[in-house]
């Protein structure tokens, strides 16, 4: 999976580097890619998968005490969380408390980790399928940000005028595909 984003991050970067791509494009793409770059660190590394994972977990740890507190003034978020972070009867669950698993924290491939646990734990852990859902929404972000960026550099493309384009219409094919659907009355 991380190695189709890496091969699309390259080929993105490779759309637009060129010396053929104008120049005001290529600033515009060069300026989308290093925001879609940052955020695919998150993604393409464990530890930016780790600190992912840690800042969705206390984050939804903080909306479920300001609604639990009856005073989401009181907090940093807009929206509070009715949801409980976990089922289990586990008091010292870690992700009650709002913090990663230590067998995910520690483990050398958090994201298998994370499915064992998962797994094993004696409840749902719902923030962490949250969380999932989360990543692989940022994941799918990251990758049509990547094909934006391909088919901007390709066709010289601004990508502020990308949105405004809407796909031809093949009227050659509309007339064959009336002629055949519509039999003469003799």
């Amino acid at each position: 999976m991380h190695a189709d984003l890496e091969k699309l991050q390259r080929d993105a970067y490779n759309a637009f580097r060129d010396n053929s791509t104008p120049p005001e494009i290529r600033v515009a793409l060069d300026e989308l890619y290093r925001e879609a770059d940052e955020h695919a660190r998150t993604v393409l590394s464990d530890e930016g998968f780790l600190d992912f994972l840690a800042a969705y977990i206390s984050r939804e740890h903080t909306k479920l005490q300001a609604e639990r507190d009856g005073k989401p003034e009181h907090y940093p978020y807009e929206e509070t969380r009715t949801r409980p972070l976990c089922t289990c009867s586990d008091r010292y669950c870690e992700l009650k408390e709002g913090r990663v698993a230590r067998q995910i924290r520690e483990a050398d491939d958090p994201l298998e980790a994370l499915r064992r646990f998962d797994h094993d734990h004696n409840g749902e852990p719902l923030v962490l399928h949250d969380a999932k859902e989360e990543y692989a929404r940022r994941y799918g972000e990251i990758e049509q940000t990547y094909r934006r960026i391909m088919i901007c550099g390709d066709h010289d493309i601004h990508p502020d005028e990308l949105d405004d384009l809407e796909p031809p219409i093949d009227t050659e094919a509309t007339d064959a595909d009336d002629a055949t659907a519509a039999p003469a009355d003799d």
